[in-house]
């Protein structure tokens, strides 16, 4: 009888149970792909989690800080750690017992009794501890933490999009695969808290829209403890609960019940700071930076918005919403539109953030929770659809346009740092149709001229079509007369300046037939990879961490800061073949000797043969490096 139970659930449940192995085949396939690193914030949850795990409160001791490197060095050498740096600088400023209410580094604050906490809430971190025991009993990366604990995640939420719907496995088995073929996909190796965010606000949406309101409520709330826009979201979810069940005693009180606890984090850091939210009392967000460009880029930017995630299901979203608008039916039935009004609610918040432009896996971190819960809306306005022959096939096309997405960018995997990398759509627009895409100005920076925002006496930032022809300009309000550079004349500059548009104080500038520059359009393959070495010298010097490596380089190979950076950027641009060939002899044999300089052990062979001829170490290499070069042009 018992075995016949079995069969009897395994022939009624094979669908459920062939999705969710499918699933968890796919994200071990994932996580083992991408080699174990640390993304975004990562440090911060790491020692928290580490903190729960030895002593179960999120304060982090020096204590956590060994612990997690012991663990660590258990498999692989810390320096193979990629924000090892960060972990020792973190350690050192817990570490310091000089510190008042309120200071801080690394995102860990000092509270009234000097216990350091971090400024991100500390629940994600705390629900990585089962899989922080179980790494203590099987040592393993403990970046893998996190990467495990996602897919359990994402599992767990298809589990409930499976358990709470009426509707036919097949079709929930579809919205699962949506589900994991969205961002999901690139920040399941993050120790970071998008995944977790993405999964409660989906399966909170998931609930509500299936008249569980209150359950959905409280998900979306717990959502909102990691992300505080979604508390937004929590409001309007509340609202529309209202207007279903009355304005009632009863009603009221379960909507309070299920959302209260978005008071969690407020509440915990005004008891330890006197402040509710640190992230603002560092002045990392203002509502200054609420631009319209920004809650347009939100959803469409084309290096960092929604359409690249969700490019078919985006569109189609909306096609459904305006055809649900204009459906004839009662007021009530229509009330889950109100869910389109709280994204660009969350948006507004989400834009307040300083850093527009972070770390990101192919799209901005925000875009993983406003997307989830668009994802989970669009599903349910597809389902509404009567007609089998339309609604199917859409569900389909949106599966598959995910899966291609998602393999598309699957080469930024490798790092976080896809924020400095334009997207090709972008390099097409901006230099086809270059006054079509006017992206917020660090997106722009970060991407075409990385690190001209810590040095914008540099500005112009420029966009060249196939690296010779400019075809955009982005420059700032003090350096207009920069302009000069590119063959615009004074005259020109007064009477175009009255015309631009700052944002940020960052103005575009598009070169067309009504704005010409007289500038020398062609540049020789010397000056472009000039331009690029320069550009990636900046790029690092805009990095603490990345320039104080550089520092430590130099001073071990005894050559200076500089000729360590050009060094480094030639090797990271993987330039140098393309970079002499228009060199002149003597500049071929000047960057000869730079090599030598910055080759350790090609220089100590050098000094040992300077020292045989009793000749000079600068004489010595000059010859070398004369005879090599004469040799190469032969």
């Amino acid at each position: 009888m018992h075995l016949q139970n079995i069969k009897n659930y395994l022939t009624h449940n094979w669908i459920k149970l062939f999705t969710l192995g499918l699933l968890i085949v796919l994200s071990w396939f994932r996580i083992t792909y991408v080699r174990p690193y640390n993304a975004g914030d990562g440090v911060e949850y790491t020692l928290i989690t580490e903190a729960f795990f030895n002593h179960f409160t999120p304060e982090v001791k020096v204590s956590d800080c060994e612990s997690f490197k012991n663990k660590f060095a258990d498999v692989a050498d810390w320096k193979g750690n990629n924000k090892a740096p960060d972990y020792d600088a973190a350690q050192k400023y817990i570490a310091d017992t000089n510190k008042k209410l309120l200071d801080h580094e690394f995102s860990f604050f000092a509270d009234k009794k000097q216990r350091m906490y971090s400024c991100h809430f500390w629940l994600y971190s705390l629900v990585n501890v089962p899989m922080r025991a179980v790494c203590a009993i099987h040592p393993f990366n403990p970046f893998r933490i996190f990467d495990i604990t996602n897919v359990l995640l994402i599992v767990l939420s298809c589990f409930v999009f499976f358990k709470t719907s009426s509707r036919h496995p097949l079709i929930i088995s579809g919205f699962c695969f949506l589900f994991f073929f969205s961002t999901n996909y690139w920040y399941i190796n993050w120790s970071h808290p998008e995944v977790f965010t993405v999964c409660f606000i989906s399966m909170g949406l998931w609930l509500f829209l299936n008249q569980k309101l209150y359950w959905g409520i409280l998900l979306v709330s717990i959502a909102a403890l990691q992300n505080q826009p979604i508390v937004l979201l929590t409001a309007v979810l509340g609202i529309i609960a209202l207007l279903k069940n009355g304005f009632n005693f009863k009603n009221i009180l379960y909507i309070v019940l299920s959302s209260i606890i978005v008071l969690i984090p407020s509440v915990f850091y005004y008891y330890h700071f006197g402040e509710p939210n640190l992230i603002k009392y560092v002045g990392a967000s203002s509502a200054d930076n609420i631009t319209v460009t920004r809650i347009i880029g939100m959803f469409f930017d084309l290096n960092q918005g929604m359409v690249l995630a969700f490019p078919g299901v985006l569109l189609l979203y909306f096609l459904l919403y305006f055809l649900k608008i204009f459906k004839k039916e009662h007021w009530k039935d229509k009330l889950h539109l109100l869910l389109l009004p709280s994204l660009i609610l969350m948006t507004i918040a989400a834009a307040t953030i300083n850093n527009w432009n972070s770390g990101q896996a192919v799209v901005s971190r925000y875009v993983c929770y406003i997307g989830g819960a668009m994802l989970v809306h669009f599903f349910f306005l597809l389902m509404e659809i009567r007609y089998s022959f339309i609604k199917f096939p859409l569900l389909y096309l949106a599966i598959l346009s995910q899966i291609y997405i998602v393999n598309y960018f699957d080469y930024y995997n490798f790092t976080d740092l896809c924020g400095y990398k334009p997207k090709p759509i972008s390099n097409y627009v901006l230099t086809h149709y270059p006054s079509w895409y006017n992206p917020d100005p660090a997106i722009f920076i970060n991407r075409y001229a990385p690190g001209m925002e810590y040095s914008i006496a540099e500005s112009p930032a420029v966009i060249r079509k196939n690296d010779s022809v400019i075809t955009k300009l982005l420059v700032h309000k003090k350096y207009v007369k920069n302009l000069e550079r590119y063959g615009v004349t004074q005259k020109q500059i007064d009477s175009l300046t009255p015309l631009l548009k700052f944002e940020f104080d960052w103005a575009y500038i598009d070169v067309n037939e009504n704005f010409k520059l007289s500038y020398a359009l062609k540049l020789s393959k010397r000056q472009k990879i000039e331009e690029k070495i320069k550009l990636q010298i900046m790029l690092m010097k805009s990095s603490k961490e990345w320039y104080d490596l550089i520092k430590q380089k130099a001073a071990a190979q005894s050559i200076t800061e500089d000729e360590m950076l050009r060094t480094d950027a030639i090797f990271m641009l993987k330039i140098e073949p393309e970079l002499t060939k228009d060199f002149t002899k003597q500049e071929r044999i000047d960057y000869t000797i730079s090599k030598m300089k910055a080759n350790m052990e090609w220089k100590n062979k050098l000094i040992d043969k300077a020292k045989q001829l009793n000749q000079p170490i600068e004489q010595v290499m000059y010859e070398d490096a004369k005879f090599i070069v004469e040799k190469d042009l032969k």
